[in-house]
């Protein structure tokens, strides 16, 4: 994980990686590393999962990303996991993102008021397009009828 944060520096701290390996307990789970430097997570902090269902135990089979917004004492996130495996193509952990929801709802936002703002942009044109359209083949259908 040390190699992935001086790989990239662009990594933004509303994005979060790390890995997680199976606890003792089956709602049990081990933070290994993180590259979060402002947490202060030792290696093999252990988590308790308020339910089976989170990303990050069910990210130990199978790939899984969650959009439902969880909360907890560093802000609101959305996670996503997906199972590292060994050779024999069992998992021994799962490599995990946590997304800042915030940047989420942020990039939301934008999105929908771009494109109000092109269709209130382009629809006018459009129609004054079709007008146009429409009465240049009116014009061409009286000439030849006129013949």
């Amino acid at each position: 994980m040390s190699d992935v944060i001086d790989t990239n520096q662009n990594i933004d701290p509303e994005v979060v990686l790390y890995s997680i390996a199976q606890g003792a307990k089956a709602d049990e789970y081990f933070i290994i590393n993180s590259t979060d430097a402002a947490k202060d997570i030792s290696y093999k902090t252990a988590v308790t999962a308020p339910n089976p269902n989170v990303p990050q135990i069910a990210g130990m089979k199978k790939t899984v990303a969650d959009t439902t917004i969880s909360t907890d004492e560093w802000g609101t996130w959305i996670s996503s996991c997906s199972p590292i495996l060994n050779s024999n193509e069992e998992s021994v952990g799962a490599l995990c993102a946590d997304f800042n929801a915030q940047l989420l709802e942020d990039t939301r936002e934008k999105v929908t008021s771009t494109l109000c703002i092109a269709f209130l942009a382009i629809y006018p044109a459009m129609i004054l397009l079709v007008l146009f359209a429409t009465r240049s083949l009116r014009k061409v259908k009286k000439d030849v009828s006129k013949k």
